[in-house]
């Protein structure tokens, strides 16, 4: 038992699940501090990738889990396919990501998520459960006395599980962030970002969107803990 967590800060640290979201741009190797987190709070690591290999692993051994089967639809689809595959919808990597972070490990111990969410509709999927309109009684009703003219004010249902307790953002300039990615080897970069190329496209999108997810999270959806 802890009677004080100042006198015993180390094992108080252990009584509170860390709930981290460590996001960064392409070429920032933010999965590089993740996993020191990781191992630091002896947590589950978790990452699109990661999730991805768990659920086809489960779909191998004979899961039919809504999860597992859309996962595996997705893929035999794009292998099918001639074209490049199309990006998975938010709404089917937020269902992933909601998988893993119900598991016994990461809602007893808590958890370290690599890269995500990356925009406000991804935060907003993965941090409630859906949002409820209530109307306010302010308004006028104008003279035909419908209430179109009501305040309508959004409330969001904020599922605290998924919700990180901490956001932690590494950044670099792009300049900085190019030259690093250029000075990979051609294997390094291959398996990274595919070529210059995608990583300035991906580079471009994170810069677009990530504010957006910032805001999102710390502000109408954090739950007070």
């Amino acid at each position: 038992m802890v009677h004080s967590p100042t006198h015993s800060p180390d094992r108080y640290r252990q009584l509170i699940a860390p709930r981290v979201s460590v996001l960064g741009p392409p070429g920032i190797d933010a999965g590089a501090l993740g996993e020191h987190l990781s191992e630091y709070y002896q947590v589950p690591l978790v990452t699109q990738r990661g999730v991805e290999a768990e659920l086809v692993e489960l779909g191998e051994a004979g899961s039919e889990a809504p999860v597992v089967l859309a996962l595996l639809e997705y893929q035999a689809a794009a292998a099918k396919s001639k074209k490049a595959p199309k990006a998975m919808t938010p709404e089917q990597v937020v269902d992933m990501f909601r998988w893993k972070l119900a598991q016994s490990d990461c809602r007893n111990r808590g958890w370290v998520m690599v890269g995500f969410p990356n925009t406000a509709e991804e935060a907003e999927l993965l941090c409630t459960d859906g949002k409820q309109d209530v109307v306010g009684g302010g308004g006028g009703g104008g003279d035909d006395g419908d209430g179109d003219d009501e305040d309508v004010q959004v409330t969001y249902n904020v599922n605290p599980l998924n919700a990180p307790r901490k956001l932690v953002v590494v950044d670099a300039s792009d300049g900085d962030l190019e030259q690093r990615v250029t000075s990979l080897s051609d294997e390094e970069l291959a398996s990274r970002h595919g070529d210059v190329q995608s990583f300035q496209k991906a580079l471009a999108l994170y810069r677009s969107t990530h504010g957006l997810s910032l805001i999102h999270i710390s502000e109408p959806t954090r739950p007070r803990l």
